[in-house]
């Protein structure tokens, strides 16, 4: 008899938003636009993995944990903001640019660095594309700062942000510290896609493309397709930490698999210098340069995950 590989359990597939706003202040965020669709491209279609290899390539990626959630161990709170979507770009970058030069080089990011910049309430939620464009790059001042941690704070100093909570009034002036878009602009999406279908979602995810996409007003990160009762499903990270479903993983099986405002991340901004990625990125005053030994000695997660 053939082994599962995913062990998903009922009660966590397809969780009702509609339910779970009752009880969580904040856990609605997404205004979803779809006029601004128009500013992604769309995706290739000689990237859509034919459906007989969907099954095979699912379980590949998790036979070699080559999937999106080996690369992610943080957890992000958003309560009570609603900052849902920049919580979800925030996942999705951060994994990204974790696969590709390893978690041990990860710079967590802050969500309230970009929503804040935004909107100018704390329950106003934004957009899907809208905080798409912030979180791209190719303008100067996209893109998140790091996270306020021990690890980063011991590397880019003043220029660091808290999580999610509180929420910073007036989009950011008067508190981000003169220069932040140097740091900013390190932290960014290069290569996104707008995901129009069933088969395109699941393309990005067999392909390690995280998924952005928004349901019932909320916005989770599509990090992994699983394979449950004969079809792909989407294993996505909520932005509530640890406690919600399987570690902060839920699943939504193809009917919620929503695509009215879905973008995939097949790129992201990498350090100038791929040779020594444990320097910081930016060159302003009060960035410390710190060696690859104290780097490595700093806790990955910053003891605050």
């Amino acid at each position: 008899m053939p082994v599962d590989l995913f062990q998903v359990n009922p009660k966590f597939v397809d969780v009702d938003f509609d339910e779970v706003a009752k009880t969580i202040e904040g856990f609605r965020g997404v205004i979803i636009d779809p006029a601004e669709r128009s500013a992604a491209p769309a995706f290739r279609s000689d990237w859509i993995v034919p459906r007989d290899e969907w099954k095979d390539r699912i379980e590949q990626a998790e036979r070699e944990k080559t999937a999106l959630p080996f690369f992610r161990k943080a957890r992000n709170n958003q309560s009570p903001e609603s900052s849902c979507v920049h919580n979800a770009g925030e996942v999705v970058r951060d994994a990204m640019r974790n696969k590709t030069l390893g978690e041990k080089w990860m710079v967590k990011c802050s969500p309230m660095s970009s929503y804040c910049r935004v909107t100018t309430r704390r329950h106003s939620g934004s957009t899907m594309w809208g905080a798409l464009q912030i979180l791209k790059s190719g303008v100067r001042g996209n893109g998140q700062l790091p996270e306020k941690n021990p690890r980063n704070i011991a590397m880019f100093g003043d220029f660091c942000v808290h999580q999610n909570t509180p929420f910073i009034p007036n989009n950011g002036r008067n508190y981000f510290r003169d220069g932040w878009e140097q740091i900013a602009q390190w932290f960014t999406v290069v290569e996104w896609y707008a995901i129009s279908s069933y088969e395109e979602f699941v393309s990005a995810l067999i392909r390690g493309w995280g998924v952005c996409y928004g349901r019932s007003g909320h916005s989770i990160a599509g990090m992994q397709a699983v394979w449950y009762q004969n079809q792909a499903i989407c294993k996505y990270l909520d932005s509530y930490g640890h406690s919600r479903g399987e570690d902060g993983y839920l699943f939504d099986s193809p009917r919620k698999m929503s695509t009215g405002g879905a973008w995939c991340c097949r790129e992201v901004t990498l350090p100038p210098n791929l040779a020594r990625p444990w320097e910081p990125c930016g060159n302003q005053p009060g960035v410390s340069l710190l060696t690859k030994e104290q780097f490595l000695k700093l806790d990955p997660l910053g003891a605050a995950a």
